[in-house]
């Protein structure tokens, strides 16, 4: 497969957004490691086949209550559906419409709150007129409101990307054809979603598209997105210091003449943050970075992180406690695809070198993480068994990602997997939902990952830290560990 051809068929496989909440472990001793289990597969909705794959998105809100979204199809109409979970997916409530019914609706973005607020956002047309709405819930995801036009309606609006700020104020922004081009626009919420301002613009009107936003505790805004210059899709920037009223110049923070795209954003307390995105050098696809130490109004200039001989594509990059981050993507060498991660203790200033976290055959597409305060961390994708399906994977890591546990499949045929999220709650419950294909229908199912009672994980010297406000949230269960320590004693012993 060429790499144009590989582009083609991921780039729907994008990050739409991820997010990671920290929680403080107890100490405990390696002696009393057990492994812990994941639950069967549980079928959450079933869903009439449509050219659009459900995107199932999950969050935990305030109150430990696991909320899953996504676009549903009745073989009619599209809405945006949720349930929630008060077990961590082993049972889940009934579906609840949260948008309007339309001709299409794309897929829904969540952020929540410590207080148990839930906002979604997502894009929902009538025929050819296209609105931005949202709904909101304040007791986790149990109830909501009615859905609210946070746009009148347009001609087209794509991605959109919502986020709280310090504040207690939403900021939601998406892509929109104002006629003269794709534009970048944001509104705020300053009463839970009920209302929302005027739309703002964030960039020029070009072609602008797939925002990401990100928040800190002092009540900055970084938005980034890729925008086409004339010839080539670059990652611009932007800032706000007024929680989303007024946006800086946006700047460019990939270098021209280097086709960009896939971008990805994660901020810490301090407000560094780091963008991380994929591009071509001229022969291949590279993974890049940039590096912010003033809450996004100056940035470095772009890194190479990929040390791959072929294709990377699809990074993702997470700050896990202030300073210290993590990103990872997909490599080929050879037949094989290579999940690679590395890291960096000074905001993305420098990274240490890369490490293959797992070798799959095949295609790896749409990489998760999660992870808790210590540093222990879980990355899950999907592969291809080079047939007909695409199996769920994950590995974990207990050492801050310097080692990872062989790569473990999670699902099989006949489903075969089009898109994952996870989560974890405030029990150390961890839940992962995809969207599976059946030939004939979509189906959504979930799995639960049950830490043992009394678990154990070694301290990895990384202090907690809440790193500011994002789509979805989700914490590492401290169980996870356990797999890894014994896949490493099989490792000594062999």
């Amino acid at each position: 497969m060429s790499a144009m051809e590989r582009l083609s068929t991921r780039t729907v496989a994008f990050i739409s957004a991820l997010g990671v909440s920290l929680l403080t472990i107890g100490p405990a001793s390696a002696a009393s490691a057990q492994e812990p289990s994941w639950s069967p597969a549980v079928d959450v909705a079933t869903l009439e086949l449509s050219q659009y794959s459900p995107n199932p998105q999950l969050a935990v809100s305030g109150a430990g209550r696991t909320v899953a979204v996504w676009s549903g199809y009745d073989g009619q109409d599209f809405s945006i559906q949720t349930k929630w979970s008060d077990d961590a997916g082993l049972t889940w409530s009934p579906s609840y419409d949260l948008s309007d019914r339309g001709s299409y609706a794309t897929p829904p973005n969540l952020t929540v709150d410590p207080t148990g607020r839930v906002i979604a956002v997502w894009t929902l047309s009538y025929g050819t007129t296209y609105f931005v709405q949202s709904n909101s819930s304040d007791d986790g995801g149990a109830t909501w409101s009615m859905p609210v036009d946070v746009t009148e309606g347009t001609t087209f609006i794509g991605d959109t990307a919502v986020a709280f700020d310090s504040s207690g104020n939403a900021i939601a922004v998406w892509s929109e054809d104002l006629g003269s081009g794709y534009t970048i626009r944001s509104s705020r919420s300053t009463d839970d979603g009920a209302s929302w301002s005027s739309p703002v613009n964030v960039s020029a009107s070009a072609y602008a598209a797939s925002p990401q936003i990100a928040t800190d505790p002092a009540g900055n805004a970084i938005v980034v997105w890729n925008q086409n210059d004339g010839v080539n899709d670059i990652i611009r920037a932007s800032n706000s210091t007024d929680g989303g009223v007024t946006w800086a110049s946006p700047t460019s923070i990939s270098a021209s003449g280097q086709t960009s795209y896939g971008q990805q954003l994660t901020v810490d307390a301090s407000g560094r943050a780091i963008a991380v995105w994929y591009g071509t050098d001229g022969s291949k696809f590279v993974v890049r970075s940039s590096s912010s130490d003033d809450a996004g109004a100056t940035w470095s200039s772009a890194k190479e992180l990929s040390s791959s001989s072929g294709d990377s594509f699809n990074p993702i990059v997470k700050f896990i406690s202030p300073g210290r981050a993590v990103s990872s993507w997909s490599s080929a060498e050879g037949s094989d695809v290579i999940v690679e991660t590395r890291w960096s203790d000074d905001g993305g200033v420098t990274w240490q070198a890369p490490i293959a976290a797992a070798t799959a055959p095949g295609e790896v597409y749409g990489i998760r993480y999660a992870s808790d305060s210590r540093g222990n961390m879980m990355l899950v994708w999907h592969r291809s068994d080079g047939v007909s399906s695409n199996i769920a994977q994950y590995t974990v890591s207990i050492d801050g990602g310097l080692t990872w546990s062989d790569a473990t499949d999670l699902s099989g045929a006949p489903v075969s997997i089009s898109y994952m999220s996870v989560s974890v709650d405030s029990l150390d419950r961890g839940t992962l939902m995809w969207s599976g294909f059946l030939g004939d229908s979509y189906v959504l199912q979930s799995r639960t990952l049950s830490s043992p009672s009394n678990p154990a994980l070694p301290n990895t010297g990384i202090s907690s830290g809440i790193v500011g406000s994002v789509a979805i949230t989700g914490l590492l269960g401290i169980g996870l560990g356990a797999l890894l320590l014994v896949d490493r004693s099989r490792r000594r012993r062999s």
